[in-house]
């Protein structure tokens, strides 16, 4: 059982361990819909076009970008074509990269 911290946890089969994996879920909004306009603020990463995949994450928020410009929080918004795995890989990425708790706490998919 996972400890009972009110937080929201994508859980997934973890075939390499043969065991229940939890990835903790920086979101507590999710909207459907394109995000509103924002005004740019300093020391925010915003990723506007959708990510559609782990590679394409990586390309657009490198670990080396992440290091050298550090970041108040992140924003970033999801394409609808997603698949599950790639979304949880991108959650397990936010956690390698130190920022989970940096993501921004709405998430948009469209």
């Amino acid at each position: 059982m996972h400890e009972d911290t009110k937080d929201i946890y994508f859980v997934y089969s973890d075939t390499v361990h043969k065991q229940n994996a939890y990835v903790k879920m920086p979101f507590n909004k999710i909207y459907l819909e394109i995000p509103p306009v924002m005004e740019p603020e300093i020391d925010v990463r915003y990723i506007f076009d959708p990510i559609s995949d782990v590679e394409d994450f990586r390309e657009k928020f490198t670990e080396e970008r992440a290091i050298q410009e550090p970041y108040k929080w992140v924003w970033v918004n999801f394409s609808k074509e997603m698949k599950a795995e790639e979304f949880v890989n991108i959650l397990i990425e936010f956690e390698r990269l130190n920022i989970l708790d940096k993501v921004s706490k709405n998430l948009y998919i469209y």
